[in-house]
């Protein structure tokens, strides 16, 4: 019978180990060559462990660090922009205003003038009738008078915020909400017209505009600036 006698089993190293074992071992092995090099090579030669070191430093230096923001920091941000958004609107919305007031202005001068004009041509008077929110164009028929409900000498309306100021003979006529029954000028078969002031304004805006009609049917346009004026 044959006994076998084994020796006990070494212990295994741990893998913590192993790595701290290997370290050593190349760490040796680069001294051993540094130790066996002449003086000449020995300052050239680094070991591999210093290279190592060095591209880590490096490394650290030139990393760029991560910048963020604070939330005092974006509300901030975020006041500033609606600031600049809200002025940004005022801008457009008083631009918008003032383009519509010109608009509405030279239409009422135009549309005066061609009521005239149609009066002339057709031989009968045309009363022109203003309201606090816009002014209508009327003929007489078995004496009553008939605004006209079609055409160009249908009834107008001023766009919100406009507003509209008459004087007759320098002094204020009270416009009311609904057009009088009664027109407050008339354009003459003649070619003549009641003489009167139209001042035509906007909210927001300093510039006015004025309609001086004469007695000789002409209409007179002006742009009255209140920042010249002061």
């Amino acid at each position: 019978m044959v006994i076998s006698m084994c020796s006990p089993m070494a212990p295994t190293a741990s893998p913590a180990a192993r790595a701290r074992t290997r370290t050593w071992e190349i760490g040796s092995r680069e001294r051993s060559v540094e130790v066996g090099m002449p003086e000449s090579e020995r300052a050239a030669w680094t070991p591999v462990t210093e290279l190592t070191r060095e591209a880590n430093f490096l490394t650290s230096r030139l990393r760029v660090p991560a910048f963020g923001f604070s939330l005092i920091e974006i509300l901030v941000v975020l006041v500033i922009l609606a600031v600049l958004a809200g002025a940004v609107s005022l801008a457009l919305a008083g631009a918008g205003g003032e383009r519509l007031l010109t608009r509405e202005a030279e239409r009422a001068q135009a549309l005066i003038g061609y009521a005239c004009e149609q009066a002339e041509l057709g031989g009968q008077a045309i009363g022109i009738s203003l309201s606090k929110s816009g002014y209508r164009f009327s003929r007489t028929e078995q004496d009553v008078w008939v605004p006209y409900k079609g055409g160009e000498l249908r009834a107008r309306h001023w766009p919100p915020p406009m507003t509209a100021a008459l004087q007759r003979d320098e002094v204020p006529v009270q416009l009311g909400d609904d057009f009088p029954d009664q027109p407050q000028a008339l354009c003459y078969p003649s070619g003549e017209l009641t003489p009167f002031r139209l001042e035509l304004a906007w909210n927001d805006v300093e510039r006015r505009y004025r309609l001086d009609a004469r007695a000789d049917g002409a209409v007179d346009f002006a742009a009255v600036d209140d920042r010249h004026a002061r």
